[in-house]
This record gives structure tokens, C-alpha cells and sequence, in this order.
């Protein structure tokens, strides 16, 4: 089976899109995740967290900047894809893992910690052959969004504004790599 880069984007926009959708059209209080006072701290990390992230994803694989803000016949299902992935991620990571753990006692810097390597963990589709590298990376950024999201006071905006900058600036060179090593 030959997998597309429009294939993957237009997958993942319609299933990462579903829980959106289910808000928007309210079959579940989408307003209760995102209303609410952001402390400052959460703010500060949702700039910090997607500007080191990316520059360190550019500085380790650099052949990714290309694709970030060059044409791309793919851009716009990228950036829905981008969209829907940030809201449904960080609804799924950070508040809803994060507040069952919360709720069993159990300390905010482990619930982070949970967060981060469960999130590295389920993106290691982005390249198999190296998962401890993926875990790694990307469970640390899970890490930074669960920080970002408990020190926001719990507020998924940030994250999801940080994650939204993340995808978007580098899904589409990470696309293109985790498919071309995988023809």
C-alpha cells in the first residue's frame, strides 16, 4: 500500500477533527476547556515551548525548514491537519490524562511527566526506526505542553495555540521525511 502525504493529512484532519467537531456542534461543553484565566507562566511557555522546539527539530534536521514556508501543494490540508491534531492532542495528553491523574493523587511534576512520555510514545509513527530518538524529543515536548498547561492554570488555549505553531511550521518536512524513509 502506497501512503500519500494528502492521504495521511486528510486522515488525520477527519479523525483528530472529530472530537472539534463534536464541541463545535456541542455535543460536549467545548468552552469549559478553553474559558477561563491563563496565568502569565502558561503564556510565556506557549511562546518558548514551539520557538526552542522548532529550532532545535531545524538544527538537528535541517532539510525540514524547507518545507516550512515554501509552497507546498499540500498546505492548507496541512495546516487544517494542524488544527485539528493541536486541539484533539492536547484535549487527549494534557487535559483530560492529566486531570485523571490529578484526581487519583497523584503529583503534578509525575502527571506531566505521564503526559510527555505517553505523547512521545504515540508519535512514533513519525519514525520507527528510531524510538527512543522520538520518545525522546517528542515526549519532552509533552512534557513542556504539560507544564505549559499546569502552570496556565489548567487551560488548554496555550497548549493548543503553542501545539497548532509547532504543526504547522514543521508537519509538513516531517511529513515528507517520515514518508520518504518509508517508500
Amino acid at each position: 500500500m502506497h501512503v500519500t502525504p494528502a492521504s495521511v493529512l486528510a486522515l488525520t484532519a477527519i479523525v483528530e477533527g472529530a472530537p472539534l467537531l463534536a464541541g463545535i456542534l456541542g455535543f460536549w461543553n467545548i468552552r469549559q476547556v478553553f474559558v477561563g484565566p491563563v496565568r502569565p507562566a502558561g503564556w510565556v511557555l506557549a511562546v518558548l515551548v514551539p520557538v526552542a522546539y522548532i529550532a532545535t527539530t531545524y538544527a538537528m534536521e535541517p532539510g525540514i525548514a524547507a518545507f516550512a514556508f515554501g509552497p507546498w501543494p499540500l498546505k492548507g490540508l496541512a495546516l487544517l491537519a494542524a488544527v485539528t491534531g493541536a486541539f484533539t492532542e492536547e484535549l487527549l495528553f494534557r487535559r483530560m490524562l492529566i486531570e485523571i491523574l490529578l484526581r487519583r493523587r497523584i503529583p503534578r511534576i509525575a502527571a506531566a511527566l505521564t503526559s510527555g512520555i505517553a505523547f512521545g510514545i504515540a508519535h512514533l509513527v513519525w519514525s520507527p526506526t528510531s524510538p527512543a530518538l522520538v520518545v525522546g524529543f517528542t515526549g519532552a515536548l509533552g512534557f513542556a505542553l504539560a507544564m505549559t498547561y499546569l502552570l496556565g492554570n489548567r487551560r488548554l488555549l496555550p497548549c493548543v495555540l503553542a501545539h497548532f505553531a509547532i504543526d504547522a511550521v514543521l508537519e509538513p518536512g516531517l511529513l515528507h521525511f517520515a514518508l520518504a524513509s518509508h517508500p
